[in-house]
């Protein structure tokens, strides 16, 4: 048996102790006039430079083009964290969001290195972090100085294109970073480079739960079936360990508010558990769940009875000797199809959606980023910010946003608080 000290899975997220300082490329000056500044993840350079009162504010007056040169030059972010615990070989630093072009060193030795703003990047540290403190550092170059570079390169040296309208071949076309932040028709041409979501160390002891995903099958007078698949990862050295993963559907509203139930009115949960094979690192298992008389959730609007949309909650328990890892989720019990039959003249095709087997008009807005710097979301005034626009948006009818694709893929909560308001969401 492996022996630890703890079976459960420990996350830390690495928030404290950030400085910032200006890198510039190699026989440029500085432009900052101190040698660094405090600066805070979640977030990015304008924002850090912002706080410390070196940028005017950029939306004010023609001040986007005050602030332009801190795109041109590179940006060096630092910090030191403590680990309390000794370091299981399977431990990794996750980066949840970095903008964009990054190499990440820990301890003073290379971690990896970025190119893209969109995903997560999770980097193994079981035998470079150790027990007490340790030395983080992300070094971002300039985008805008790196997508003229790769342009150049893909033209073959030459600066000229047969198009050369910069929404088809300046730099922003050889990025992979959320378009607008290159200046478009509603927002400033504001680059930015940081640390834009959370930064985790993240220490596997057994296992841990990577991932999961759910679909919904109904059938009229049958329960609403849930099947869950997640996938699993286990420490090297725990291969052989004994694990299952124990899943329960509940009401929303009970799991909230437990005591606003009588003895008689607590609703039966759906459960399932589930062996986690031996001897794989990486293990998916699939669950089934019964939802005998589901609740279903409908958009805002469509369902007159339903004073919200109904959701269940979602826990899915990693269990061994102790508990080991632990996550949970929203989940509404709903089909949705777009249904695109031939039109009665043999023409053209129909394009309509059809939620739980009924035909429903689509009112629909296009929905851009809440803020140029997505950063500022993170926190709870953004959440806060971010709420206020959706409702907003279910307050006037809105069952469908089109999340706009010059953006970013939203976050969890963007997408939990659409569930919780009926809107449905298109994704570029």
């Amino acid at each position: 048996m492996h022996k630890v000290q703890s079976w459960s899975v420990r996350r830390v997220e690495i928030v404290n102790g950030w400085r910032a300082r200006e890198t510039p490329p190699a026989g440029e000056r500085r432009s900052l006039t101190v040698p660094e500044i405090p600066a805070v993840v979640p977030g990015c350079i304008h924002t850090d430079l912002l706080r410390a009162g070196a940028i005017p504010d950029p939306f004010a007056r023609m001040n986007e083009r005050a602030v332009a040169w801190v795109d041109e030059t590179d940006w060096l972010y630092e910090t030191k964290f403590h680990i309390d615990e000794p370091v299981s070989p399977c431990a990794y630093l996750r980066f949840n969001g970095l903008d964009t072009i990054a190499e990440i060193t820990l301890n003073g030795k290379p971690l990896g290195k970025t190119d893209i703003m969109f995903i997560e990047h999770e980097f193994p540290v079981g035998d470079i972090a150790v027990e007490g403190e340790n030395t983080l550092r992300v070094q971002f170059r300039s985008a805008l100085r790196e997508g003229r570079e790769r342009r150049k390169a893909w033209n073959e040296g030459g600066n000229d294109t047969l198009n050369d309208h910069p929404f088809c071949w300046g730099p922003r076309s050889f990025v992979r970073k959320a378009q607008y932040m290159y200046g478009w028709d509603w927002g400033p041409e504001l680059v930015s480079c940081g640390i834009w979501k959370p930064v985790e160390f993240v220490n596997v002891p057994v296992a841990r739960i990577v991932d999961w995903h759910h679909t919904v099958t109904l059938k009229p007078g049958a329960p609403a079936r849930v099947h869950v698949e997640v996938t699993i990862e286990r420490n090297p050295k725990a291969l052989n360990e004994a694990l299952s993963l124990y899943a329960e559907l509940q009401e929303r509203e009970f799991v909230e508010d437990p005591d606003a139930f009588g003895p008689d009115e607590i609703p039966d949960p759906a459960t399932a558990l589930v062996t986690v094979p031996k001897g794989k690192a990486i293990a998916t298992v699939s669950l089934d769940l019964d939802v005998k008389d589901p609740e279903l959730w409908w958009p805002v609007g469509s369902e007159p009875e339903q004073e919200e949309p109904f959701l269940y909650c979602l826990d899915l328990n990693l269990e061994g000797m102790d508990l080991t890892d632990h996550t949970d989720g929203l989940i509404g019990l709903r089909t949705i199809e777009l249904v695109r039959e031939p039109d009665a003249d043999g023409k053209g095709e129909g394009f309509m959606f059809r939620v739980n087997g009924r035909d429903t008009f689509i009112r629909g807005a296009n929905w851009i980023p809440a803020d140029s710097f997505p950063s500022r979301l993170e926190h709870d005034e953004g959440r806060d910010k971010l709420i206020g626009r959706l409702e907003q948006a279910a307050a006037a009818g809105v069952n469908m946003l089109r999340v706009w694709g010059g953006g970013l893929y939203e976050s969890d909560d963007f997408y939990d608080i659409c569930d919780e308001l009926g809107i449905m969401v298109w994704q570029d």
